[in-house]
C-alpha cells in the first residue's frame, strides 16, 4: 500500500502534565505513517524540565523531531495558528505531504492508506480531497461522533461519484486536523484561508480547517469528502478523539437527544453512534 515518501507532521501541545499521556499514545503511530517522517511540536513552554518531558516521549518512539516555542504568542489560543509559519519554512525541505493534527487525535496507518488511495482517485477530476470524522467513546464505552449533532439522509446529502466510488459531503466537516500533498499545501499557503479572521468559528478550531471552506464547488458544503463502502462510512474515515467530551456526559430529555455535563451544559454532539450516521441508503 502507498505511503507518503516524506511526511511532515506538526502538532500543537499546550503543556499540561495530564496531557502528556495523549501525546504519548498518538505519537506512537507517527513513524508508521510514511517512509520518512519528521515531527515538529509547537508548545507554549520553554522550561527545560517541560521540554525534556516532551523530548523523552518522542525519543522513546524513535521519532525524528524538533520542538518549537513561538515568540510573542500574545494569546494561548493562537498557538495552533503558529504552525503556518512552520509550514512555510518547510516548503523548501523536500516534504511530499504535510499533516497538522491536534495532540489528542489517534491517526493510524489505515487512515493514511485511505487518504493516499482516494486522493489519487479524486485528484484528476475534482476540487475535493478525502477527509476524516472524529469519533470518541461515550459513558457507555460506545463510539459516537465527536462533532455530529444529527443523522444524515442519503437522498438529501450532497454526493460525489467517481470510478464507482460514492463520497458524501456533510455540513459539519470539522476533523481536528488536515492532511495535504504539496499541491494542496501550496494552494493553502497562498490562499486567504491562512488568515485567522477567515471564515467562521472559534480561533483554535480555525487552524485545523485550512482549505475546508475555500474554493468550494457549487452545491457542496465544503471540499471535504467521506467515502461510503457497503452502505457505511469507510473504516479509514474514522479518527479517534482520545480526550472524549462524551465520556462524562449523560443523555437527558424526554427524547434523550441531548448530552448533559457536570456544569449543566447540554449539546447534541456525541449523541449519534458510529454506525448510525447515514439513514435511508438505497
Amino acid at each position: 500500500m502507498l505511503l507518503p515518501e516524506n511526511l511532515l507532521i506538526i502538532t500543537p501541545f499546550f503543556f499540561k502534565e495530564e496531557n502528556l499521556s495523549f501525546l504519548k499514545k498518538t505519537s506512537s503511530h507517527y513513524n508508521s505513517l510514511g517512509k520518512n517522517v519528521f515531527l515538529k511540536v509547537l508548545t507554549n513552554t520553554s522550561k527545560k524540565l517541560d521540554i525534556d518531558k516532551l523530548s523523552k516521549i518522542l525519543k522513546d518512539h524513535k521519532l525524528k523531531f524538533s520542538i518549537h516555542t513561538p515568540n510573542f504568542l500574545g494569546h494561548p489560543f493562537l498557538l495552533p495558528f503558529s504552525h503556518i509559519s512552520l509550514m512555510r519554512e518547510s516548503q523548501e525541505e523536500g516534504y511530499s505531504h504535510f499533516m497538522f493534527i491536534e495532540d489528542d487525535i489517534l491517526f493510524t496507518k489505515n487512515n493514511m492508506y485511505y487518504w493516499m488511495k482516494y486522493r489519487n482517485i479524486l485528484k484528476p477530476s475534482s476540487n475535493f480531497y478525502p477527509s476524516f470524522i472524529r469519533i470518541e467513546k461515550n459513558y457507555e464505552n460506545r463510539y459516537v461522533f465527536s462533532d455530529i449533532k444529527k443523522n444524515y439522509y442519503f437522498l438529501k446529502v450532497p454526493k460525489f461519484k467517481i470510478n464507482n466510488n460514492i463520497f458524501i459531503n456533510i455540513d459539519r466537516p470539522y476533523q481536528g486536523m488536515y492532511l495535504y500533498d504539496r499541491v494542496l499545501m501550496t494552494e493553502y499557503l497562498n490562499s486567504n484561508a491562512v488568515n485567522p479572521d477567515y471564515g467562521e468559528g472559534q480561533i483554535r478550531e480555525k487552524a485545523n480547517l485550512a482549505l475546508t471552506f475555500f474554493n468550494v464547488p457549487k452545491n457542496f458544503y465544503s471540499r471535504n469528502l467521506l467515502l461510503l463502502k457497503n452502505k457505511k462510512l469507510h473504516d479509514g474515515c474514522f479518527i479517534k478523539h482520545l480526550r472524549s467530551n462524551a465520556k462524562n456526559r449523560k443523555l437527558v430529555g424526554f427524547f434523550r437527544k441531548r448530552l448533559l455535563d457536570e456544569s449543566g451544559f447540554t449539546t447534541r454532539c456525541g449523541t449519534v453512534e458510529k454506525d448510525n450516521l447515514i439513514k435511508s441508503i438505497l
